[in-house]
């Protein structure tokens, strides 16, 4: 080897001007091999550093998981710091709302601006909690960080030019990595059975939040890139010649797909055809990634287009797996359908393998084209489990719940529909409030089940182990408009009360809308409880009644803003909803002649019922604790209040001071958003009142808030 080099440097050629061909050795000068040498070092040297960036943010996601997973896996660490700093941090930076508002965007502090601009309507969105509000904003300012600063250029680079062209094509790079990162979390939070929410204890909004704000950060970086990349082909007359290549094409594409899921993943779409938006999603996430690897093919990086096209995979064959095995391997489960007092009550014989706790949901297929001619068609619902049966309530929205609302509106009062379905879960948390000290379940309207749910799985806990276990101070409180509104959910308020035998539970219905409302609403309970009674013939009964209830369902059933606007002391003092308080008196419409003509005008009425479609259900009077045919709903060991709480009083007055209370909450958004401040704000203000009032040294008790409020979409 030696003896080579000796022998090529005696017979290199400093000269090649002139000779067509070279047989010697060429010597090349030194500064020309510096400059290429330096130039290749920054360019290699700007992916080093870019790809250690691009593990910056995703160790930031994984630091942020981990520390939410922490603090929900061993609450007990923090629950023992009874410091009044504790409450103050959590009271300022985990629990508050950023603008008075989470779930409804426009009642900003408690005013409800989309009632003046109804137009605002068309930009609703779910706005972060000032605890996913701060994540975000540091996620953003290290994105901003990594991308605008740290590139080493030189003066000039022999393939890439001047220091401007080289900042250019090294941001371009830099940007289509970060953008490809964001690509598994993307994936992973927006995922139905995404193991995340396990592990942290967030609620499945908080991942839709993250999921949403990284795909427009992921749309944003890569127009960043692409934009880099056309100026630095422009500048250097390569742009015709680099969109002539499958890179191009592709590239282009992936963006066009980014920017349209941004497009038709708004809000009001969701709200309004979720089944479109879902459909569309799913077809411009695949084109998006396929794209995204024609793009990459060549170039490299490609694992982080294998790990989101796994996990979305993943989620896909789970998903099956998880049906068919929950469902025995059939999918010919019966569930009983029942029309009350317009709520859709559902009991499905519950599975074997399935596992429910309080607080969860799952997602049900109806297999009957009278609800829905999509197979694949799903919703999602909050159950309630008894030891045989799994119960869902539905409310009539459009589409599916329409549909079947409509369905069960040709059956006879009294009788009830069996159909086909298909069930997929549990989803959701598991919170354990029989580790509190006080418990205090808050539900709004059609948001009973999951606080319901909680409560008689910590009494039947009690029943299960004995008196030796400590069971905390529960407070139930459903809040309603009307006693007509408990109907639908009669028999689980009974069940309550059977099994809370020694009152352990103190229980509250307030009635928001009794007060103005006492003589129609005495005709509505009347009308409604009149079926109850062993007297009447079910068959012969006049539907006008009824009817008269369902036709006025928008003013005697619950709305769910409407509802929290009686029950949200900062809305109370809006005048705004001044009017909101007036009596309103039901409508009449013609009677019904027969209980199939009362859906004539729906979709469901060119496949009518037939009597071998339905069959009788039990009387209620086998119940003992039935209510009664010629009154209002009356529960000996429910304390009935006919008036608006005031939430923030009321959880003043309700907080352990001296021992770790959790305030569970379902209800309309605007309730929950109201309660999460109100808890906030109390958090804050307690240890100073307990210092003021000498109950003790600036300690004071832990305080939980739990959401149930689920955000689907």
């Amino acid at each position: 080897m030696e003896k080579q080099y000796h022998n090529a440097t005696l017979n290199q050629v400093n000269d090649t001007t002139g000779l067509p061909f070279l047989y010697n050795p060429v010597k090349v000068s030194s500064t020309y091999v510096r400059h290429y040498e330096s130039s290749y070092a920054h360019f290699i040297g700007n992916f080093e550093v870019s790809i250690t960036y691009v593990d910056m943010v995703c160790m930031f996601w994984i630091l942020i998981l981990a520390s939410l997973a922490i603090t929900s896996h061993f609450p007990s660490v923090f629950k023992s710091s009874r410091f009044t700093i504790t409450n103050k941090l959590r009271g300022w930076l985990t629990l508050p709302t950023v603008l008075g508002t989470h779930f409804e965007p426009w009642n900003l502090f408690g005013y409800n601006i989309s009632s003046h601009l109804p137009l605002l309507k068309v930009f609703d969105t779910l706005l972060p909690t000032l605890q996913e509000f701060m994540i975000l904003c540091v996620y953003f300012v290290l994105l901003y960080v990594v991308v605008s600063y740290d590139y080493a250029t030189t003066e000039s680079s022999s393939f890439l030019g001047s220091a401007i062209q080289q900042k250019r094509r090294f941001k371009a790079d830099r940007t289509g990595l970060l953008a490809f990162a964001q690509l598994p979390p993307l994936f992973l939070f927006g995922g139905r059975n995404n193991i995340l929410i396990k592990f942290t204890g967030l609620p499945f909004s908080s991942f839709i939040i993250f999921h949403k704000w990284i795909g427009r950060v992921m749309v944003f970086l890569a127009l960043v890139h692409a934009l880099q990349f056309v100026d630095f082909y422009k500048a250097s007359d390569g742009l015709e010649a680099i969109r002539q290549l499958e890179l191009w094409h592709y590239g282009v594409k992936a963006y066009h797909f980014g920017a349209l899921l941004l497009i038709q993943g708004i809000f009001i779409l969701r709200r309004k055809w979720y089944e479109v938006f879902l459909l569309l999603h799913i077809a411009f996430a695949l084109i998006f990634i396929y794209a995204a690897y024609m793009h990459c093919k060549d170039v490299g990086f490609l694992s982080w287009v294998y790990a989101s096209g796994a996990v979305w995979l993943l989620d896909r064959v789970w998903r099956l797996v998880s049906i068919f095995y929950i469902n025995g391997g059939t999918l010919n489960n019966k569930a009983t359908f029942t029309m009350i007092n317009d709520c859709v009550r559902v009991t499905i014989p519950k599975p074997k393998r399935f596992h429910g706790f309080p607080g969860c949901y799952i997602h049900m297929y109806v297999f009957d084209h009278r609800v829905s001619w999509k197979p694949w068609e799903n919703h999602p619902f909050t159950v309630y489990c008894t030891d045989t049966e799994i119960r869902i309530y539905i409310k009539s929205k459009t589409g599916f719940t329409a549909n079947l609302h409509n369905l069960l509106s040709q059956i006879p009062e009294g009788h009830e529909l069996q159909l086909r379905v298909g069930i997929e879960g549990p989803y959701g948390h598991a919170v354990n409030v029989s580790s509190y000290d006080k418990v205090i379940l808050l539900a709004g309207g059609n948001g009973v089940p999951g606080p319901y749910y909680h409560t008689m799985n910590c009494l039947k806990q009690l029943d299960k182990l004995g008196q030796s276990e400590k069971l905390p101070e529960l407070e139930f409180v459903w809040i309603n408009q009307t006693s007509a509104n408990l109907k639908w959910f009669e028999q689980e308020l009974n069940e309550l009360s059977v099994l809370d035998r020694e009152g352990k539970v103190n229980k509250l219905l307030y009635l928001t809308r009794e007060k103005n409302r006492v003589q129609s609403q005495t005709q509505i309970t009347a009308a409604i409880y009149a079926s109850t009674s062993g007297d009447v013939n079910l068959a012969s009964l006049t539907l006008t009644k009824k009817s008269n209830i369902r036709a006025n369902s928008t003013n005697s059933v619950e709305d769910a803003t409407e509802l929290a606007t009686y029950t949200t002391p900062l809305l109370q003092k809006q005048h705004s909803f001044a009017s909101l308080s007036t009596t309103v008196t039901p409508t009449a419409t013609p009677p019904l002649q027969t209980a199939a003509s009362s859906s004539s005008s729906s979709s469901s009425s060119t496949n009518p019922l037939t009597t071998t479609d339905y069959q009788s259900i039990p009387r209620l009077e086998s119940h003992p604790t039935s209510l009664s045919t010629s009154s209002p709903p009356s529960f000996k060991d429910y304390k009935i209040i006919k008036e608006r709480p005031n939430l923030y009083e009321f959880l003043s007055s309700e907080f352990s001071r001296n021992g770790r209370t959790v305030v569970l909450t379902c209800g309309s958004g605007v309730m929950c958003d109201s309660i999460r401040d109100s808890v906030s704000k109390l958090v804050r203000s307690q240890g100073k009142k307990d210092v003021d009032q000498g109950n003790g040294n600036g300690k004071t008790g832990f305080v939980d808030l739990v959401e149930e409020l689920q955000v689907w979409a």
